[in-house]
């Protein structure tokens, strides 16, 4: 999903502007986003703006805040739908998601998520070519060693002819120890990357801690 993010001259996935942001139905299972960004600018900043749009439906407990969780670990049940649009000019994307997480047990918990990713840069972005990715990913939260392991898939496929031979999936899984739930937690991962290209083959390993304080 960051993609994007060079080629539109975001900052980390993130651009300058302004955003509205609501919740709707039986309080708050549809949620809406629409945002205007300053995006790319010409040399006498003259072009629009760069426009963007979320929306997600959740079927049992509602997700609010500033950012989703991603587990619940093994607290809510959760089941959301989404879809998104980012455009600029004649540069659009757009994305489709599903994500549940299912309290499996005394404090366990099953997650499953899924994402499409369309981009094409068109003549305004020639930077970033038409393609689609996507994005698989399963863990299980077991409570009592405050253990998840996961697994994930990921696949960028390129739709002209000339761009297919950078098609790209990667593949692995790894685990998250929850020393204190979101606050502190460690986590490593696997990842192999497999071009298409007669590029080599290659293994990644992460490691990773998370501290968050408020």
């Amino acid at each position: 999903s960051n993609v994007f993010s060079a080629p539109t001259g975001s900052d980390t996935n993130r651009d300058t502007g302004v955003q509205i942001k609501g919740y709707l139905i039986d309080g708050g299972h549809l949620e809406y986003r629409f945002a205007v960004f300053q995006g790319l600018r010409s040399t006498d900043s003259r072009n629009g703006f760069r426009n963007s749009a979320y929306l997600q439906y959740d079927i049992f407990d509602t997700e609010r805040g500033y950012t989703y969780a991603g587990t619940n670990l093994g607290k809510r049940k959760i089941l959301g739908i989404s879809a998104g649009y980012d455009g600029q000019s004649n540069y659009h994307s757009y994305s489709g998601a599903a994500f549940t997480t299912l309290p499996v047990g005394a404090g366990d918990e099953l997650a499953l998520s899924g994402q499409w990713n369309h981009y094409d840069g068109n003549t305004f972005i020639k930077t970033l070519p038409r393609q689609n990715d996507y994005l698989v990913e399963a863990g299980y939260y077991l409570s009592a060693a405050k253990l998840q392991p996961f697994g994930k898939w990921e696949q960028q496929k390129f739709v002209a002819d000339a761009e297919m031979k950078n098609d790209v999936t990667r593949w692995g899984g790894g685990f998250h120890y929850y020393v204190y739930g979101q606050n502190l937690k460690f986590s490593a991962q696997y990842l192999r990357i497999e071009p298409k290209s007669p590029l080599k083959k290659t293994n990644e390993f992460t490691l990773a801690m998370q501290a968050w304080y408020y």
